[in-house]
């Protein structure tokens, strides 16, 4: 093998390496499919109906705001919740703001909302955020069995019976994400 042909192997190997150690790390922020979010979700340690007590930025970014949320506790669908919580999170505030591609999952909480949220532990990433209404709180603590979880927040199952069609069950989303707003934009993934 003469010098020129062993360079450019050298190169080659070199590049090839390179790629596949910096591939995984570019991909890993991928949107995931929705199993993976429902299971972040399932998993969290912390799963309630709470207040929203404050709202804090503690990062602002050209992308994002990253948040961090305090909540006090209404109701525990999981053991151990303490009284006040909180969890953090990212947001989309300003029109000067562009979200980079992944799989983040963006939430708006509001101060003073009631909402049904899960996070992974206390003081970790929220995993899920919904705002409710009081026919809708009232009906997660009656039948806390009919809680599904999605991609950004819970859905729930509004009877037992099951479709004609299959074994398939459709959730209606409880109400909307934390700030009552519906648009493309909102509890969405980038």
């Amino acid at each position: 093998m003469n010098g020129s042909a062993l360079k450019k192997s050298f190169k080659f190997i070199t590049l090839t390496t390179i790629f596949f150690i910096i591939a995984p790390f570019h991909f890993s922020k991928a949107v995931m499919p929705a199993d993976h979010y429902r299971e972040m979700a399932e998993n969290s340690k912390i799963k309630a109906i709470a207040v929203i007590n404050s709202v804090k930025v503690i990062k602002r970014t050209r992308q994002n705001n990253h948040k961090r949320v305090e909540f006090e506790l209404k109701h525990a669908f999981s053991s151990d919740v303490p009284s006040t919580f909180s969890g953090v999170c990212y947001s989309v505030d300003h029109f000067w703001q562009k979200p980079g591609a992944g799989g983040t999952i963006y939430h708006y909480p509001v101060k003073g909302s009631t909402v049904f949220v899960t996070i992974a532990a206390d003081g970790g990433y929220i995993t899920g955020m919904v705002t409710l209404d009081e026919e809708a709180e009232k009906q997660m603590i009656a039948f806390p069995e009919r809680i599904r979880y999605g991609m950004t927040g819970a859905f729930f199952k509004k009877s037992d019976e099951k479709t004609d069609t299959d074994k398939t069950i459709e959730y209606d989303k409880l109400i909307s994400p934390a700030d009552g707003k519906e648009s493309p934009d909102r509890n969405s993934t980038h």
